[in-house]
This record gives structure tokens, C-alpha cells and sequence, in this order.
């Protein structure tokens, strides 16, 4: 199967573009495109994957967040065989399992709000853009005023550089905690030299359950989503018009892209116009994420 969008393309203005329209996955050649059609569609094209792409990483989170609560709540035997086991108690290789989770879950996380930053920065000029500095302005906010973001920030360091993260595992009551020390938050410099940290400390229990942690930072990247689309509105709407706006394109899903070689049509992809009918779409009957 051809990508719905790709953004290996880039315009080249001494190339003939063309619009192929694509049955059981054989590329017919159409038309030629004009210069312009075929340097707004590639641009377009661009922006649509950023579209997209949000909401594959975002899935991405929620599933490291899925797998994660399924191996804290149940401690199951999986089908895996490997010679670690051998040094490992049953609840050792839990406390593996939940760490390893944990941390593929932290990273997605904030690697879901390095690529935001990346996006809006790139997309409106640079860190200096009213744009950039409003969703820095957002999530400054929720650091200040959210001890669970604060904690998700320094827990990517403390895991990649320190020490596992979740120290033990408990149920009681039929609730399961996973359970981060904060003795050894303090051993880590990071936590330790942060003023902000130091005054959390004063508050907090000497054991930290992780569990609500993750769940909370997950509704915090709803958060921004929600302000991300609130942002980039009319920069998807924009670009969504390009395939809307031509029709012996807007009519079909099934249309593809390409370019000529030696008067022979070469076809790259398919044109991501579903993804631009779910653009406006979004836009016309918004979800709130929160």
C-alpha cells in the first residue's frame, strides 16, 4: 500500500508534475499539473502529514500509557521465555516490565511535546513567532501549576540517566499502586537542585504512586492538542482547501501524484484528500480533548 501522505516529496521547478487517479492500486495516468497546482499540493501534502502525524503520536502515548496500566493492575505471566529469567523472581521481572513501560510511555510523552514545539516553530517562523511563544506560554502553565507535569519532566532524565523509576509494586484493596521513593527522587540532582522540586518535597509522601502520574500527564497532552488545533487552524484549514478547492480532485480519494520522466508518468503516492476532508471535518464539529 502507497502512503496517504509522504513528505519525502519536495518541488523541484524544472520537473513536470502529474495527477494519476489510482484502481486496485494501478496508478492511470490523467493530467499534467500546472507549476503552481503542483507546488501548493506538495506544501500542502507537507502540512497534512504534520496533521496527521499528531494524532499517530498521540496514539502512540495512549497505547505505551494502555500497555503500562495493564501490566501495573495485572501481573500477568506472558508467553516470552527469556534467560533473564533465570536470575529473576516473578516479582522482579514485574518490576522490569512496569519500569520498561513507564519509560517508553515518558518518552512518547515528551517526545510528543518536543515535536509541537518543532512544528510551531518551524511553521510560523521561528521561536520568536506570537505562535511559538503562546504554546510556550501554555505549557509553562501547566509545569507551574501541575506537580504530575513537573514530576513527568525530571522522571525522563531520572530514568535514562539515574535509576529504574517504579521501586515496587502493591495492591490493596483490589487498587494497585506503582510506587517511585522520594528519598530517591532527592538523590538525583536534577529533582534535588530545582527549587520548585525542593518545595514539592515539603508536600509530598515519602512513597509517589506513578499511576495517577502517567494518567494525569496524558490529560495534559490532551490539553495541548486542544491548543495546538486551536493554533494551527487556519494553517490545516489552509492547506486542506488546496485538494477541496480542485475539482478533478475533491471529488475523488483516490487520486495520486507523480511526476513525468522522459514523457513516462512515474507515480509517487496517493494525495491525502481524505485527511483533508477529516481536516475540515475537525474543524466544523470540533472534539474537545479534555
Amino acid at each position: 500500500m502507497i502512503p496517504e501522505v509522504n513528505t519525502i516529496i519536495r518541488f523541484n521547478e524544472n520537473e513536470t508534475y502529474a495527477l494519476f487517479f489510482s484502481q486496485n492500486d494501478v496508478p492511470n495516468y490523467v493530467r499534467n499539473l500546472t507549476s503552481n497546482e503542483s507546488k501548493q499540493i506538495i506544501e500542502a501534502n507537507r502540512v497534512l502529514y504534520i496533521f496527521q502525524n499528531y494524532f499517530s503520536r498521540l496514539y502512540e502515548v495512549e497505547l505505551n500509557l494502555w500497555e503500562f496500566a495493564k501490566v501495573a493492575d495485572h501481573r500477568y505471566s506472558h508467553n516470552i521465555n527469556p534467560k533473564s529469567n533465570l536470575l529473576l523472581n516473578d516479582i522482579s521481572v514485574s518490576l522490569v516490565n512496569a519500569n520498561r513501560l513507564c519509560t517508553n510511555f515518558i518518552n512518547s510523552w515528551r517526545s510528543f511535546i518536543e515535536l509541537m514545539y518543532k512544528q510551531v516553530s518551524n511553521g510560523y517562523g521561528g521561536e520568536k513567532s506570537m505562535e511559538f511563544l503562546e504554546i510556550k506560554k501554555f505549557t509553562k502553565a501547566l509545569y507551574d501549576e501541575n506537580f504530575e507535569y513537573r514530576l513527568l519532566t525530571g522522571l525522563r532524565n531520572f530514568g535514562a540517566h539515574y535509576d529504574s523509576i517504579i521501586s515496587g509494586i502493591f495492591t490493596m484493596n483490589g487498587v494497585t499502586s506503582a510506587l517511585f521513593s522520594k528519598d530517591h527522587m532527592r538523590d538525583f540532582k536534577d529533582f534535588r537542585e530545582k527549587e520548585v522540586f525542593r518545595k514539592d518535597f515539603e508536600q509530598l509522601p515519602n512513597q509517589i504512586d506513578v499511576i495517577p502520574v502517567l494518567h494525569k500527564g496524558m490529560e495534559h497532552l490532551y490539553l495541548l492538542l486542544n491548543k495546538l488545533m486551536e493554533i494551527n487552524k487556519a494553517y490545516f484549514l489552509k492547506y486542506s482547501k488546496v485538494f477541496l478547492d480542485m475539482p478533478d480532485i475533491s471529488h475523488y480519494e483516490n487520486l495520486g501524484f507523480g511526476k513525468l520522466i522522459l514523457s513516462e508518468p512515474l507515480y509517487l503516492q496517493q494525495l491525502p484528500v481524505a485527511v483533508a476532508k477529516k481536516v475540515i471535518d475537525f474543524y466544523k464539529n470540533p472534539v474537545d480533548f479534555k
